[in-house]
């Protein structure tokens, strides 16, 4: 059994598992559904029925709306705070930018330590408004930022831009373009 970490919904776990593992696969959601990657596509036992759902191959990609659709979700639960989802969306080596201090975290670990301390702190909000994929293979995404201090003072309020480099459907790479 392989936790995907997005628990909310047989759709994303289906999304998830097509577009991003390559081996056997089996995970169950917080609804019930069990998924099973076969070679020929995913396997979804649900308490709604029994269905296949097309595999999407490595050697096509994924193409932007896949990844476009995974970063829309990472932002989603980075705003709820879901930071066990957002970091399983992410390669174990993953480069993280450090908004707050500067420089790099690098590792999923890296990545909850900085959240962790920055979340004690400030209450960031992103949301994104657009979604661009560079000639590079970087997408980068402008969002509205909103931090706020613990009393709930608005101490940003900015367009920023994000830059991902993803490999092999996770994030690998993440950068800051300031305004």
């Amino acid at each position: 059994m392989y936790e995907t970490g997005f628990k909310d919904s047989a759709e994303t776990a289906c999304i998830w598992a097509t577009r991003f593992l390559s081996n056997k696969f089996r995970a169950e959601t917080a609804h019930g559904t069990t998924l099973t990657l076969v070679d020929n596509g995913l396997h979804v036992n649900s308490p709604d029925g029994i269905g296949m759902l097309e595999r999407v191959s490595e050697k096509n990609g994924i193409g932007m709306s896949g990844e476009v659709e995974l970063l829309k979700r990472v932002y989603d639960r980075f705003n709820t705070r879901d930071m066990e989802t957002v970091l399983a969306a992410m390669h174990e080596d993953v480069t993280w930018a450090n908004g707050m201090d500067g420089g790099y975290v690098h590792g999923r670990d890296g990545v909850r330590s900085y959240w962790t301390r920055q979340w004690a702190m400030i209450d960031p909000r992103v949301e994104p408004v657009s979604f661009t994929n560079s000639p590079n293979g970087e997408f980068v995404v402008e969002v509205h930022q909103t931090v706020r201090d613990a009393q709930g003072n608005i101490l940003a309020d900015q367009m920023v831009g994000h830059i991902f480099r993803l490999e092999s459907g996770l994030i690998k790479h993440f950068d800051i373009r300031r305004p």
